[in-house]
């Protein structure tokens, strides 16, 4: 009986990889295929546009990254204090780096966490202490940028200002209740189906949601200034850019199909740029913000690497 059930068992999980994998597929095939179509019917576009790109935003832009990077160790650290021993934030900053690197591959997500368990090892920390921190991560991300996300399509005109302010005080209240220590654990429990293994204070969660709270916004900043790189806006425009970057971001948090994002997010700014900003800009702004943070990655990655 046990051996069938365990042949059953593999089965289905083998069933639900393979789905994944098609879902996987299907989405990243659809996505690509929308952005070429937006490039087949916008050609005449492409090739009337001036194509004088303004590099010197690179520099500003890069700065900003590097504040962004500063902010989301800050967080992480603190996360991690909560559920290991104290580093030194230099070492953290120095893991998160090079890991980062690791989104950027298919089915980045995993092996970025497999890697900061990999590189936390070296440092003497539990494999289960950095495994949970990602989690940790991961929620307060998506549970901070809810109430955003209703701004956000607020700003675009998706929605009316009455029901948007609604839906963001009650994603606030929701996220404020979630970062509850007791809350948070059972929904821990229900996810891992364990307990959590530390016991939070809620001070320190509610710094979290600060912290990334933060966070959310000067990644706006950063697609504001990619924006820069191809035209003017004018600063009026930067909180309609910073929501565009949190809807389309948990758009590709929330498929978790697409590696890394990879399609997803293009389309996702494609569109939602689209609805104010004039072909063929908001798909040039989409590939260049994929391709611009990527070189960031893999530049401050190597950096991290080589002085760890």
């Amino acid at each position: 009986m046990s051996k069938s059930f365990s042949v059953t068992a593999r089965s289905q999980a083998s069933q639900k990889v393979s789905w994944r994998r098609i879902a996987s597929a299907a989405v990243l095939l659809f996505s690509v295929g929308y952005l070429g179509y937006r490039v087949y019917t916008n050609w005449d576009a492409f090739k009337a546009y001036d194509w004088q790109i303004r590099y010197e935003y690179l520099i500003p832009s890069f700065l900003l990254y590097l504040v962004q990077l500063v902010v989301i160790v800050w967080g992480w650290k603190s996360i991690m204090d909560s559920l290991t021993q104290v580093l030194p934030f230099g070492d953290h900053i120095k893991i998160y780096a090079y890991t980062n690197m690791l989104r950027r591959i298919p089915a980045g997500t995993v092996w970025m966490v497999a890697g900061r368990v990999y590189a936390y090892k070296g440092q003497s920390v539990p494999a289960r202490a950095s495994a949970l921190g990602s989690f940790l991560e991961f929620m307060v991300v998506v549970l901070t940028g809810l109430p955003l996300a209703a701004l956000a399509a607020v700003g675009l005109a998706l929605i009316p200002p009455a029901i948007g302010i609604v839906l963001a005080i009650v994603a606030a209240i929701l996220a404020l209740m979630a970062l509850h220590p007791a809350l948070l654990s059972r929904l821990f429990r229900l996810v891992r189906h364990e307990d959590l293994p530390v016991q939070l204070r809620y001070r320190n969660t509610l710094q979290w949601a600060a912290i990334y709270s933060l966070v959310w916004l000067i990644s706006g900043m950063g697609l504001f200034l990619i924006v820069r790189l191809f035209g003017d806006i004018s600063l009026e425009k930067l909180p309609v850019i910073t929501g565009v970057w949190v809807l389309s971001s948990l758009v590709a948090y929330f498929t978790m199909l697409s590696p890394s994002g990879l399609g997803v997010k293009e389309l996702s700014l494609t569109l939602l740029l689209g609805l104010f900003l004039p072909e063929p800009l908001p798909l040039l702004v989409a590939l260049a913000m994929r391709l611009v943070w990527t070189l960031y990655d893999i530049v401050l990655g190597m950096v991290a690497w080589v002085t760890s």
